[in-house]
């Protein structure tokens, strides 16, 4: 069994025995629960864990949004602060975003729930990023690094421009958008470093 396998079948265990449900969709993308996002994997804790996956695709392109994933479900079982953080009266931030993305005028606080996801999302790369290397994964590390940065840049995409990417404009599947950014760490400055790629963003996301 080679090592991709041996870090499915390792997600499966782990979700087996901490009793998260395991939906895998043969598609390119999965609906993101109460929402009206599509995504290519997610994790969610309403009460009864979650873990999604689209897997219609090459492994090469979902094997890392599994390994993703997982390790929000590692934030989730380990119950870190940035896990707490992303929650507000039991309700996770990105679920106040999309009410926002669809024209809910009440929420004024938006700043700051975007830098609580952006703040759990950065930790979940770090995460996956140890992931890969324990585990031994065919993923390209630096690539990985590019990719991610180009997801959760994307958050401050979203707060300019009041939308998220449809199925067919995911930032980390676009090439002129991934390949510029950093290959070496994961952005922590958004708000600053976004200035550096909106243009690219702008260009190809909306």
């Amino acid at each position: 069994m080679d090592h991709n396998s041996k870090f499915i079948e390792y997600v499966t265990s782990v979700a087996e025995k901490h009793n998260v449900k395991l939906i895998v969709n043969n598609e390119t993308s999965i609906p993101y629960p109460n929402s009206h996002m599509m995504c290519s994997g997610y994790f969610i804790d309403y009460n009864s864990p979650e873990l999604g996956i689209a897997i219609g695709g090459d492994k090469e392109d979902w094997l890392p949004i599994l390994v993703h994933e997982f390790s929000h479900m590692q934030q989730y079982l380990e119950n870190t602060e940035c896990w707490k953080n992303n929650f507000i009266d039991g309700i996770e931030t990105i679920d106040i975003i999309d009410k926002w993305i669809s024209g809910d005028d009440s929420i004024t606080n938006i700043e700051d729930l975007i830098s609580r996801s952006y703040a759990i999302e950065a930790d979940c790369e770090k995460r996956s990023i140890e992931n890969i290397k324990t585990f031994k994964l065919e993923i390209d590390i630096p690539m990985y690094y590019q990719k991610a940065n180009s997801y959760i840049l994307f958050y401050a995409a979203m707060l300019e421009n009041r939308k998220w990417y449809n199925k067919y404009k995911k930032p980390y599947m676009i090439k002129e958008v991934w390949s510029v950014m950093p290959n070496d760490r994961i952005i922590e400055d958004w708000k600053t470093e976004y200035q550096l790629y909106k243009n690219v963003f702008n260009t190809y996301c909306f």
